[in-house]
């Protein structure tokens, strides 16, 4: 055996079930190459899912154009909660005066029901109604 040839057919291949002008390292890589596209197809139908997965929800009932759409109604929303935490800062700020001024809590006392000290006589004004259907 000189350079790695056998004696017999002298360094020729003995006949396979291959096809002919194929050897077996082509054979593997057709195969191979065929595997690689059925993997390849494959990654492509998952990418395919997946990018389906993640854009319905842009464009579903839900999606941007709903989105769009409810935007100022949630600015409005936004204006609305805004202007009730004012009120509520004011109301907290008539709280701690009402907790702290006496003179404040008198005068809310005399003014919405008509509280007066003991020696004091109150005076009430009545309106006349102008509406002569009324007694």
């Amino acid at each position: 055996m000189a350079g790695g040839r056998s004696a017999a057919g002298g360094g020729r291949r003995a006949a396979t079930n291959a096809p002919l002008n194929q050897n077996k390292s082509t054979y593997w890589r057709i195969n191979a190459s065929r595997k690689w596209t059925a993997k390849r197809s494959l990654g492509f139908l998952g990418g395919g899912v997946l990018l389906l997965f993640f854009l319905s929800p842009l464009f579903g009932e839900n999606g941007l154009p709903a989105y769009f759409k409810l935007r100022p109604a949630r600015d409005q929303l936004r204006n609305e909660v805004e202007s009730y935490r004012q009120l509520e800062r004011e109301l907290d700020k008539q709280i701690a005066e009402l907790e702290n001024d006496d003179e404040i809590l008198e005068r809310i006392a005399r003014q919405e029901y008509g509280m007066h000290r003991r020696d004091e006589e109150v005076i009430e004004i009545v309106k006349r109604r102008t509406n002569p259907e009324s007694p």
